[in-house]
């Protein structure tokens, strides 16, 4: 894979020090930046892959990884599937009938959405379709997964 450039906000204190210390170590700043936010960024990646258990971001963070892609699919079947991957993984939290929200986003990091956004999307989604029930705030009923 090639180089592509990033364009990020920092503080300005931040990209100060950083610009100064790359000055220092490398004498210049063209190339040497990129080497060191380049080697920053990997070193992130790795720690958090590491704290989430996530060992390939390709096969678990792509939009319906766990879920077959066939011709002619619906939408619906799509999410469908999804969500009975998460309410499996909820299940096997111990949990039988209610749960809180802290279960659901705990087994969607272990399907492999991490993003809040979509964790509630999928929480949503769950309830539209009649798979689980707010029963009160925070807490959730399992009704039972639909089938495509």
């Amino acid at each position: 894979m090639g180089k592509i450039p990033l364009l990020v906000k920092i503080e300005e204190e931040i990209v100060q020090e950083l610009k100064a210390l790359v000055l220092y170590k490398h004498k210049k700043l063209k190339g040497g930046l990129s080497l060191e936010v380049e080697e920053a960024i990997k070193q992130w990646l790795e720690l958090n892959k590491e704290n989430l258990g996530v060992k390939d971001l390709f096969s678990t963070h792509l939009p319906m990884h766990n879920v077959q892609k066939k011709k002619g699919i619906s939408n619906e079947n799509r999410l469908i599937q999804i969500i009975n991957n998460i309410l499996k993984a909820v299940k096997e939290q111990g949990i039988e009938n209610e749960f809180t929200v802290n279960h659901w986003v705990n087994a969607c990091y272990k399907v492999g959405y991490a993003d809040y956004r979509t964790i509630n999307k999928y929480l949503n989604v769950a309830e539209k379709l009649g798979m689980i029930q707010n029963v009160r705030p925070g807490i959730y009923k399992l009704i039972g997964e639909k089938y495509e």
